[in-house]
């Protein structure tokens, strides 16, 4: 592991080297320096049948030294993650609520709810449980999502749990700047063959692994405001109430810095006084109390300088990552959170960290974090760049008026976190939203960042804030993830007050924003395009600069956050998928309602029959009119989603004759009768027809729940005075959709 990410603080014109010594990275430059605990070692013999966890024991110890007596009564808490049952069921219902075309947007879940559809069984988490009783070890929290379990116990009852041997040593920090006492286990952490198949990491048990921290012109909140125009909603008085924005963080901090920062900046207070509205929820022992470094500080000031009203959940962890992650998902109380660490992560941690990502996803919580501080070279603190839940943070450097925050200058900063990780984890691939101008298609990984924010300048610092009591000036991604949730947290609560921003499921929220970012595709009046700097060589060999369009360096650039709170005004569009395939006229052949949902061959087929002049098929002496066959599909739009500005039927299939027109009915639900609404042509081979259902029909077809009942049909009428009957036809339908657009 090598050094990585580092940045200044500045103090009345010094410079301070940071210290990188423990598994985690302090995405502004720092290091956050904890005490190891002194441990003890225990083993004990098992009865049960135990099987061992891979790539449990940390590869440093051949390098390291016991050290000390170890204490087997000193307590530990672990986080036991669980397998769930569907994992990709969970994957795709993220991307599914994500997605402004698809019919589950932002319709997001609970946490019982992410238990319940995805998570491990109910029996699966209990026996789990009762195996962590059974060895003397207190449950503090079973997640409701079934992902997790976090549990606390001596050092002697952990390692007899998980039959290992645990000690105390000295050995090379993460990074190689020096050695560090840590706590670990001296063989392979094991679980009972039992309830192994459950388990996919216990995290906690060594204290190795930790995060790691990660302008010219020194920006004040004004400026910053000013530079993104948040200064607008800002003014509006839209600053922050009501949304709730967490932190995750794992460094000390001082909320007498935090008022001090409010005072100097004359922020607006709540009712309660200056910081009330900060809770601090201390995870695993916390580090808040710590000696703060500067990281805790500036997360909390740069979101407070954004959105000084907004409710602010400190997330205080205390060492390891899976323990606040799960939290956090269990709360369900952030809307967006933000976190300025980087970790070097097992491939079953990284997993583990990834359900917990994916859970908040399907709760509709914006999670971001800082790309890093060192360009292309993550130096193995590569988690979590490569999870795609998780919105990627990068940095510039912003020249500006420092009067009024008008920008002069601004470009790519050579230490803005880019490229993409090697690391082998299943769900590190390129995810399907992330396409548009400039992405490279030839890169199957997550590609970083998404969006980028300044974060540093020449010798004077990024930002000023307070810490240890003094005002001082500050670098890196770390100010540029806090920053840029500051001011999500304006334009959600800006939206919400216009309507904009409707409860789909259980929360009011934007959720995952990656896929709204990358749809939008860097569109200038939202974006301001970076297309100067660079920031190191690719894992290809290639160097990495600014481009038009995205780019390693800055993603898409920069955000205008007015004008991106104004982008969720214009029209969007949304798949409709059918709920139900009925034969409504013609002898049934072929198919059912999954045959029309995707175009994949499978087709519902029906026969014409002749009908007469009342629709009701030729019998006895009648006279015949047509040939017909014809199906109804049901519909639902969500009109939550604003209102509905047009609609469409895209109808895929073909008739076996030529000749025949295809017609679409919609059900009037007042008269209870079908109405035509539009024809279309069809053809002998499959051809696609989208065809346009005039919006002045929206009150009769679309009820009040957003139902919609059409009915297709293939007609072919008897020709002219000569009376020729025509042929019989099959007409056979491979997929059928609407397409719905809203306007907010």
């Amino acid at each position: 592991m090598s050094p990585n990410r580092a940045t200044k603080i500045s103090r009345s014109g010094d410079s301070f080297a940071s210290s990188k010594a423990f598994g985690f990275q302090v995405r502004a430059g720092f290091s956050v320096l904890a005490l190891a605990i002194c441990v003890g070692s225990a083993h004990a013999v098992r009865r049960e049948q135990m099987k061992s966890m891979p790539d449990t024991v940390l590869p440093v110890l051949r390098e390291s030294r016991e050290v000390a007596a170890t204490r087997a009564a000193d307590r530990i808490e672990v986080a036991v993650s669980l397998r769930p049952l569907r994992q990709e069921a969970l994957e795709a219902f993220c991307d599914a609520v994500s997605d402004r075309r698809s019919p589950q947007y932002r319709r997001f879940l609970s946490p019982d709810q992410v238990g319940t559809r995805f998570g491990a069984s109910a029996s699966q988490q209990s026996a789990v449980i009762k195996y962590l009783k059974s060895k003397g070890l207190t449950i503090t929290l079973a997640a409701p999502n079934r992902m997790a379990i976090l549990a606390s116990g001596t050092v002697g009852q952990v390692a007899s749990a998980f039959n290992t041997t645990i000690k105390e040593f000295v050995g090379p920090a993460a990074d190689r700047s020096g050695e560090i006492r840590f706590r670990a286990n001296t063989t392979p952490i094991q679980v009972p063959n039992n309830i192994s198949s459950y388990v996919i990491d216990v995290s906690g048990v060594e204290t190795y692994t930790r995060p790691k921290a990660r302008n010219t012109t020194t920006l004040t909140p004004p400026l910053v405001r000013a530079l993104y125009n948040a200064k607008p909603i800002y003014n509006a008085l839209f600053q922050g109430q009501g949304r709730t924005i967490g932190i995750s963080s794992w460094d000390g901090f001082r909320l007498t810095d935090a008022a001090s920062y409010i005072s100097q900046y004359n922020l607006p207070t709540p009712i309660g006084g200056a910081t009330s509205n900060i809770q601090v929820i201390a995870i695993d022992g916390g580090s808040g109390s710590g000696a703060p470094s500067g990281e805790g500080d500036l997360d909390i000031q740069m979101v407070l300088g954004m959105a000084p009203l907004a409710n602010i959940i400190i997330y205080d962890g205390g060492a390891g990552l899976l323990n606040v992650l799960t939290r956090e998902a269990t709360d369900n109380k952030a809307d967006i959170i933000t976190e300025s660490y980087g970790w070097n992560l097992s491939v079953p941690g990284a997993n583990a960290a990834h359900n917990q990502h994916l859970a908040m996803t399907a709760q509709g919580i914006t999670y971001m974090c800082a790309s890093g501080d060192f360009g292309t070279d993550f130096g193995g603190f590569d988690y979590p760049n490569y999870d795609p839940e998780v919105l990627m943070v990068g940095g510039t450097v912003a020249t500006v008026n420092d009067t009024t925050g008008a920008r002069v200058q601004e470009v790519g900063w050579s230490g803005s976190g880019g490229g993409w990780s090697l690391v082998n984890a299943s769900f590190n691939v390129l995810p399907a939203w992330q396409v548009g101008n400039g992405v490279p298609t030839s890169i199957n990984k997550r590609l970083v960042p998404d969006i980028s924010v300044h974060a540093d300048g020449s010798g004077a610092g990024g930002y000023f804030i307070f810490n240890q009591g003094s005002l001082i000036s500050i670098s890196g991604t770390s100010a540029s993830s806090p920053t840029f949730a500051g001011g999500l947290g304006l334009v959600e609560q800006k939206l919400l007050s216009l309507g904009r921003l409707p409860t789909f499921g259980a929360k009011n929220r934007l959720g995952r924003i990656q896929n709204v970012i990358y749809q939008q595709n860097g569109r200038s009046d939202v974006y301001l395009d970076i297309t100067s700097g660079a920031n190191g060589t690719l894992p290809n060999g290639q160097s990495s600069t600014c481009t038009p369009g995205w780019d390693f360096v800055t993603g898409f650039g920069v955000i205008d956050f007015d004008k991106f709170c104004d982008s969720f005004a214009s029209s969007f569009g949304v798949d409709v998928p059918p709920t139900s395939a009925t034969t409504v006229q013609g002898t049934y052949q072929d198919g059912d309602l999954n045959s029309i949902l995707d175009e994949d061959g499978d087709d519902f087929i029906l026969d014409s029959y002749m009908i007469d002049n009342t629709g009701n098929p030729v019998s006895g002496n009648a006279k015949p009119s047509a040939q017909v066959a014809s199906m109804s599909s049901d519909f639902t739009v969500d009109l939550s989603s604003g209102t509905l500005s047009d609609l469409k039927a895209e109808i895929t299939g073909s008739c076996s004759v030529s000749g025949v027109s295809g017609q679409v009915f919609g059900y009037n639900w007042s008269t209870g009768n079908y109405e035509l609404a539009t024809s279309f042509g069809l053809y002998t081979s499959q051809k696609t027809v989208k065809v346009n259902i005039s919006k002045s029909k929206f009150s009769k077809f679309v009820d009040g729940s957003g139902n919609i009942r059409l009915l297709i049909r293939g007609i072919s009428a008897v020709r002219g005075i000569s009376g020729k009957v025509p042929p019989q036809f099959e007409l056979s339908f491979d997929k059928i959709e609407l397409k719905a657009s809203f306007s907010n």
